[in-house]
């Protein structure tokens, strides 16, 4: 999440008129992170969901953890937006924006990546066979943004399909959990020496987010290392830290933090800038991005205590188990 809020930063300066070429200098550090940031979500939810569960409870317990918060969270995140900026601030397509639009196209394309591979695990027992499945799913998506086929990403479908192939990667590495953290350390160092290689050696940036993939088949198989060594890195981080209850706690409320966090950065980056520090050289730029981060995160972390109160908890999900009996 902190490479979430630190990879908006230079986006929403730029919303608000402020192109200084100190803040745009974040721009660099995009080939660093690009390959694996989003599809990092996918893999650890591959790596934590059960796709066990009959098709009913499973469509179910996602439409009401993923869908209904997308719907009822992104309501209130446009209201904030439209209050404080007016129209020129939310996404004009009032229609489309409650459902699939602006930030929120990581959660319906999550929905159909899960929907997409419970079919799988359902269809095919074999690992081998699911991994093939998967990367040719990934190469048609990826086939389908090139050509424009079937029209816009107005679903953000080619996502869904293509970061399914990290989807199954996860399950593979809980599958095959002591391996898998015998290598972590080694694919780490990997990474390390990628980011060394590109730090002498510039690359362009390769990374899947909102609208658009920033490449093509052909750079596929370089998007997918990087992103699988970037992953692990970020593992190997995890399991160096250990055991957090604070950690754990900003884990659970993520997506209160993914939905609310590019208008609460969005006020901070233009408050800062008017105000407080408007970055001249690459020092104060450094201190600019410390102080959005910083603050975007106390923010949201206020409001995940908020909306964790009993009367508003229904508001980020909604008891899949309650709701299914009362369907039935």
């Amino acid at each position: 999440m902190i490479i979430v809020i630190f990879h908006h930063i230079a986006f929403q300066a730029k919303m608000v008129g402020l192109e200084n070429g100190c803040i745009q200098w974040n721009f660099t550090f995009l080939p660093f992170y690009s390959a694996w940031f989003m599809p990092a979500f996918f893999f650890i939810t591959g790596y934590c969901t059960t796709f066990e569960k009959p098709f009913g409870p499973f469509i179910l317990k996602n439409l009401t953890t993923l869908i209904w918060p997308m719907v009822m969270l992104g309501l209130i995140d446009f209201l904030f937006c439209y209050c404080v900026w007016g129209l020129e601030g939310v996404e004009k397509d009032w229609d489309t924006y409650f459902l699939i639009c602006g930030i929120n196209w990581f959660l319906i394309s999550l929905f159909i990546s899960k929907s997409v591979y419970w079919l799988i695990v359902k269809w095919l027992k074999s690992e081998l066979f699911r991994l093939v499945i998967v990367a040719i799913i990934a190469v048609l998506a990826i086939y389908c943004n090139d050509i424009e086929f079937l029209g816009g990403n107005w679903l953000h479908h080619r996502h869904g399909l293509y970061l399914t192939l990290f989807l199954c990667l996860g399950q593979v590495a809980k599958n095959h959990e002591l391996i898998f953290n015998k290598v972590l350390l080694w694919v780490s160092l990997a990474y390390g020496l990628c980011v060394l290689a590109g730090c002498l050696f510039s690359w362009p940036p390769i990374g899947i987010a909102g609208l658009w993939m920033s490449f093509d088949v052909f750079y596929m198989p370089i998007h997918v290392l990087l992103a699988f060594l970037g992953i692990c890195f970020i593992i190997w981080i995890s399991k160096c830290i250990g055991t957090n209850a604070f950690l754990q706690y900003v884990g659970k409320n993520s997506l209160v933090i993914y939905i609310f966090h590019t208008s609460i950065l969005k006020l901070f980056v233009w408050y800062i800038s008017l105000y407080i520090l408007n970055p001249q050289n690459r020092l104060e730029a450094s201190i600019f991005n410390l102080i959005c981060v910083v603050g975007t995160c106390l923010v949201c972390l206020v409001l995940c205590v908020v909306l964790n109160l009993n009367g508003l908890h229904w508001l980020v999900s909604i008891p899949a188990d309650k709701l299914q009996r009362r369907v039935l």
